[in-house]
């Protein structure tokens, strides 16, 4: 039985690393088609995605292409893809287990919202906040968040983000 139980966690490991060296092939693989793009605007949809699948694996690489995504967003001037990057980073902080500074970076995403006075990045940073409290299981401001994000959603008439927002509200009440 134990030579059973080592060999089942042998071929599950060798599994999950085969799965990891899938990811970061593709990973590469995009990372090679983004130096050969020239249009800014899918340079900075690629930067953000790397930025993203990076911070999900809780790899620092995501620090170098969300930073990358701001400084193109400046230049583009898109708060919205800068807010999609504060997220990437506090994703990043979440997995690897640093809550004040995942915090100091959603928190980044509602000054950005307010400076500009834009009610979609406001949207996605009360969206963001929502998910923070709904980790630490603090409904209450889960709740409060989320409808918050509501609220500047529907100013933007951004129905897709909205449907987002009522979907997760939808999971946190069947919970």
């Amino acid at each position: 039985m134990k030579k059973i139980l080592v060999l089942f966690t042998c071929l599950l490991l060798n599994t999950a690393f085969s799965q990891d060296n899938f990811t970061q092939k593709k990973l590469d693989s995009i990372e090679t088609k983004l130096s050969k793009v020239s249009n800014d605007s899918i340079k900075l949809t690629i930067m953000l995605g790397l930025g993203r699948d990076y911070a999900l694996n809780a790899n620092k690489r995501n620090l170098e292409f969300n930073q990358k995504a701001i400084e193109l967003a400046q230049k583009l001037n898109r708060p919205f893809s800068i807010a999609e990057a504060y997220a990437n980073y506090g994703m990043y902080y979440e997995r690897i287990n640093d809550t004040v500074k995942q915090k100091q970076y959603l928190d980044k995403i509602l000054v950005l919202g307010q400076e500009k006075k834009d009610n979609r990045v406001l949207g996605k940073g009360y969206y963001e906040k929502g998910f923070y409290y709904w980790t630490r299981k603090n409904l209450q401001k889960t709740n409060h968040y989320l409808e918050q994000s509501i609220a500047f959603y529907k100013k933007t008439k951004d129905k897709n983000s909205l449907s987002d927002v009522y979907l997760q509200i939808g999971f946190l009440h069947q919970a």
